[in-house]
């Protein structure tokens, strides 16, 4: 059983990515689609909010 985060072929293609940038931005977020929206949601959003939507993606 695979654990929590992004395989490590994903992050490591990000990384080529940012060595290879002339001018990397200081945070990059790697994952998949909903993992990468929550992320920006949270800030904004109200937590009982973002708890209902977490929920409902993972099916409980």
């Amino acid at each position: 059983m695979r654990g929590g985060g992004s395989l490590p072929e994903v992050v490591a293609k990000l990384l080529e990515k940012v060595i290879r940038s002339g001018n990397p931005k200081p945070r990059y977020r790697v994952g998949p689609f909903m993992e990468r929206v929550a992320a920006n949601l949270k800030g904004v959003i109200p937590d009982s909010i973002f708890e209902k939507l977490v929920m409902r993606n993972y099916g409980i």
